[in-house]
């Protein structure tokens, strides 16, 4: 606590029996609540801050210096505060378009986290202050969650549902216009995508994508052939 206070601004001060003393040392010190003399020997560092509290630059309330400066301690019962920037809710996206995920993450304290959610396909992925992350949806109805919680416990959830349909757009691309190669080569491990979903395999929206290219393979199959 003594170092500590140096580097709040705390000089050293004569009477033993307090922390801020340079020479004395015990478990039964206390900070000085009130003006106390500072030691002459090594000079004040901080007189112009000590005449704010005291009559004197030679005088110190340590108590009264680090409530001005990092106030009382009050419990921290206030969640996160989460905003959604994009996408705007309800929209609509085609199959295999990117969506681009923007958030504000704030908090009264530092130390609070957050991580980013789509329960209908069993996906999250933490963040590491990133406040913004693209991914690709195969067709359906999807929410985007972000989960919130801060140092105390405190959590926020705030949430958005987007749609996904190929009828959303006429520029939604055929099966015609994405050969079979690029198909099979979906499910291969490409290493310079985004961030990854869990622990292993394709990044976050690689793996989404291979779920929307696989469900394209399957629906070209279907589909009765022309040359018949």
């Amino acid at each position: 606590m003594h170092e500590a206070g140096h580097s709040w601004g705390l000089d050293h001060v004569v009477a033993s029996d307090l922390i801020m003393n340079g020479t004395t040392s015990g478990a039964d010190r206390s900070l000085a609540d009130g003006c106390t003399p500072l030691e002459e020997q090594g000079g004040t560092h901080c007189g112009e801050r000590h005449a704010q509290l005291c009559d004197s630059a030679a005088m110190q309330d340590s108590v009264g210096e680090l409530l001005q400066l990092r106030g009382p301690h009050q419990p921290d019962v206030v969640p996160p505060r989460i905003q959604i920037l994009s996408p705007a809710p309800g929209s609509q996206f085609v199959p295999g378009q990117s969506v681009t995920i923007e958030v504000e993450v704030d908090d009264d304290y530092p130390g609070h986290g957050w991580r980013y959610v789509v329960p209908e396909l069993a996906w999250s992925a933490r963040s590491y202050g990133e406040t913004s992350l693209d991914l690709q949806f195969p067709p359906g109805e999807f929410t985007v969650r972000v989960e919130a919680m801060d140092q105390a416990g405190n959590a926020s959830v705030a949430e958005i549902q987007l749609t996904v349909d190929d009828s959303a757009s006429s520029d939604a691309p055929s099966d015609s216009d994405i050969p079979p190669d690029d198909i099979d080569a979906a499910t291969g491990d490409d290493s310079e995508a985004g961030c990854r979903v869990g622990g292993s395999g394709p990044s976050a929206p690689g793996a989404l994508a291979v779920v929307f290219l696989l469900w394209l393979r399957a629906r070209r199959r279907a589909l009765p052939s022309t040359a018949d």
